[in-house]
């Protein structure tokens, strides 16, 4: 076997390794961006529902006053935990973008690092 063919089969292993890391890195980043948008739906809805218990005004006792403000204090802190794990997410969501164009930019120039060593091939 000639010098030229093992690199290509080399080559063409790397790229469908590099295709495998790439469709991974997809798959992290959809799963990081779907992780965010759930995250910022439960803090929008924490702080819908906070804000709907501090609002009203069909109330009687002192008792249910405090109840209610407590519950409502509770929705708030739930809905700042959810923005900060958005964040977090967020975060993630880059990195994984990040880490796709990374695999993307290899699987490149593995396709051009084949298509030279063909033509060498070829040439030969």
């Amino acid at each position: 076997m000639k010098r030229e063919q093992r690199r290509l089969m080399t080559l063409e292993r790397q790229r469908r390794i590099a295709l495998t890391d790439r469709r991974e890195a997809i798959s992290q980043l959809a799963g990081a961006m779907a992780d965010e948008a759930h995250r910022a739906a439960l803090a929008e809805k924490g702080r819908s529902l906070a804000s709907g218990y501090t609002g009203r005004s069909d109330l009687v006792v002192a008792s249910e006053l405090r109840d209610r403000s407590r519950f409502a204090s509770e929705l708030s802190r739930i809905a700042r935990e959810a923005e900060k794990s958005r964040d977090h997410a967020a975060a993630a969501r880059d990195k994984a973008s990040r880490e796709l164009a990374t695999r993307e930019t290899r699987l490149e120039r593995l396709g051009g690092r084949r298509t030279r060593v063909r033509r060498e091939t070829e040439r030969s």
